[in-house]
Order: structure tokens, then C-alpha cells, then sequence
């Protein structure tokens, strides 16, 4: 990953991991931010009792006798089969028909009235409270409440209305109640998850939350113009790195290796003298620069390698040197990216030749 704004790269993966290294606890303050968002949202999945009352009645749909009254027994027997068959064959459509009828702007206030007037004042009629279930003759009939006073209420007027509906639509049609709501009121004992937060809910949140924490990471890494690789810093990208070294712990095989390396490189090159160059006082210690300059002269037949520390005098130091061939020891995570491109462009202007590179890390 590289970031780059006039041909200097900004950020790069190396540079945001340290940042991740280093600023740690941005993610874990992302994390314990997420966690108390998860939770101000959520009831912990606490179960909220939700009581609801249950009023059922059931009708019956019949023929009317009235209009075979005074008739003689024979003919009333005719014409109550007649209304019999005729209703055996039309009687559900008809429930069902009564069951839309019921379900109509002008039934639901009328009931909202009355139940005004029985002192329910705040009453709101909602579909989901009534159930009809219309089966051949029979119309089951459920209501719904919050109280059993009100539940039943809405059950006599509900009832009543049926009733009325039915003499409407036909003389020939009656209802009888086989079931009165009061015969039959049970209360129902619901628990419901009180607005309980899913686990994709919170994984969202979390998700969230490490987002801006790698952004205000990423936005760290944009600020943060401390070298960490030589591709950083343009001239120096076709410089061979010669080694790294681990600062601090001087007696380990990156040190051994990096020495040994600098002297192969040395010897391979012909170089008569060689000066090693520190940028960055933090890693690349006045100590660490004579050991690694120390323990590649070992390895040469003769000492060709000099030590230059960075100071206000480096320069003055490097020009009375009379060496030209310059390793440059810059100091990862320490050095910064600037001031490693202005010690190169004082070496060119002063025709010093940059042969190799050491990281201290």
C-alpha cells in the first residue's frame, strides 16, 4: 500500500503497521467505545411480560322461521328445507361476506363510539384486535385486549353489531350465539424480547468501531513523516541495502551479519575508504556506528572505513575526510523523512557518492 503526493510517498504499509504498533490504543478505545454503544442500544436481552386478554364467542347461521308462520304444517316443512338446502350451499359466502362487512371504516366507528360511551374514551380500534374465522354455518369470533374490561366490552358491542349486520342483509337469515364472550375470557402470558439488539446489530457496531479506529490510524500515517524505507526517498530506491540493525542489542547476528556484509560490499567494490554516516541520533547511536564500522575493519586487510556521527560538524568532518564513497546508517521509526533528503542532496552538491545503506530499527 502506497500513498504517494509529488513523487513523495506519504504512507506505506510498513509505516501504518508501526502506527498500529504504536498507537495500540486507539483500537482498544474503538473497542470499549463500541461496547458501551452496544450496549446504551441494547436491554441486554431482557425478557418484557406482555399479558394480553382473550374474549371468544361463537355464532350460529340459520334460517328464519318467521316468514312460515300460520302456514299449514306440510308447506312449512317444504319451505324450511328449501331454506335450509339454500343456505347449506350459500351460507359460507355469506359468513364470509359479513366477515368483510364487519371489517369496513363505518363498523369500526360505530364500535369506537359506543365504547366511548361505556367510558373508554381512549380507546383506538386496531384489526389485529379481532379475529373472525367463518367455517360453513359457524362464525368464530376472538377478540383481543389489554384489560379483560375493555376485552370484554369490545366483545358485547362486536357481538351486538354482528347481530345487527345479519338482520340486515336477509329476513330469512338469523344468528344465534352458541358461546357469549363472558363464558370464555383467558388471558395469555407472552414474554417478548424488549427491543433486544441482534448479534448483527452489535457485530455492526463493532465493525464501525474499528473502521474509524484504522482510519484515525491511517490519518496518524499520514502525519507521521519518520523514515522507514528507502523508497520513501527517491535517489536512494537503486542504493543496495547492505543490512539491518537491531539498536540496542548490539550483541546479536543482525549486527554480525550486517558487519560482515559491509565488508564483502566493500572488498567487491574496490573501494579504498569508505565513510559511515549516521542520520538519526536515536537508533544509530555514536556507539552502534564504531562497532559496526569497528567490526567491518576487522574483516579488511586494512581499515577503510571511517566513522561520520550526526552533528553540526558532520559535514565539515566528511570534507576534511577527502572520502568521497559514503554508507549512510539512517535510523527506521526515528529519522525523519526530510531530513534523510536533505543529508542526500548535501552529499550530492558536496560530490560525495552514496554506495550502501544500514538500517538501525
Amino acid at each position: 500500500m502506497e500513498t504517494q503526493h509529488n513523487n513523495e510517498i506519504i504512507i506505506t504499509w510498513e509505516k501504518f503497521r508501526d502506527n498500529i504498533r504504536r498507537f495500540w490504543w486507539i483500537i482498544l478505545a474503538a473497542v470499549l467505545i463500541g461496547a458501551v454503544l452496544a450496549l446504551s442500544t441494547s436491554t441486554s436481552g431482557k425478557i418484557v411480560p406482555d399479558d394480553s386478554y382473550m374474549a371468544e364467542s361463537v355464532f350460529y347461521l340459520k334460517s328464519s322461521d318467521s316468514g312460515a308462520q300460520n302456514n299449514k304444517e306440510a308447506l312449512n316443512n317444504y319451505v324450511d328445507a328449501y331454506r335450509e338446502n339454500s343456505l347449506e350451499s350459500s351460507g359460507e359466502a355469506r359468513l364470509k361476506t359479513l366477515v368483510n362487512l364487519m371489517s369496513t371504516e363505518g363498523v369500526k366507528q360505530e364500535i369506537v363510539q359506543t365504547m366511548a360511551e361505556r367510558g373508554f374514551d381512549d380507546y383506538k380500534f386496531d384489526d389485529g384486535q379481532v379475529e373472525l374465522i367463518p367455517e360453513e354455518r359457524l362464525l368464530n369470533v376472538t377478540i383481543k385486549g389489554e384489560s379483560e374490561e375493555e376485552t370484554l366490552a369490545v366483545a358485547e358491542i362486536y357481538s351486538t353489531v354482528i347481530q345487527t349486520k345479519i338482520t340486515e342483509m336477509s329476513d330469512d337469515l338469523e344468528v344465534v350465539m352458541l358461546q357469549e364472550p363472558s363464558e370464555n375470557v383467558r388471558v395469555e402470558h407472552a414474554s417478548v424480547p424488549g427491543q433486544s439488539t441482534s448479534v448483527m446489530k452489535l457485530a455492526f457496531i463493532f465493525a464501525l468501531s474499528l473502521i474509524a479506529a484504522l482510519i484515525a490510524l491511517f490519518i496518524c500515517s499520514l502525519w507521521d513523516k519518520r523514515f522507514r524505507n528507502k523508497n520513501e526517498v527517491p535517489v536512494l530506491r537503486e542504493i543496495p541495502l547492505l543490512g539491518q540493525i537491531k539498536s540496542g542489542k548490539f550483541r546479536n547476528d543482525s549486527l554480525d551479519m550486517t558487519t560482515f556484509l559491509l565488508s564483502r560490499f566493500v572488498e567487491k567494490q574496490g573501494l579504498h575508504s569508505c565513510a559511515v554516516v549516521g542520520v538519526g541520533t536515536k537508533k544509530i547511536t555514536a556507539d552502534l556506528l564504531e562497532r559496526l564500522a569497528g567490526g567491518a575493519n576487522k574483516n579488511l586487510s586494512d581499515e577503510k572505513l571511517a566513522v561520520i556521527q550526526d552533528s553540526g560538524d558532520m559535514y565539515v568532518e566528511l570534507e576534511r575526510s577527502g572520502i568521497n564513497e559514503i554508507v549512510l546508517a539512517i535510523g527506521k521509526d526515528d529519522a525523519k523523512i526530510a531530513e534523510v533528503e536533505d543529508t542526500v542532496n548535501i552529499l550530492k552538491i558536496m560530490d560525495k557518492k552514496i554506495v550502501g545503506i544500514v538500517y538501525g530499527y
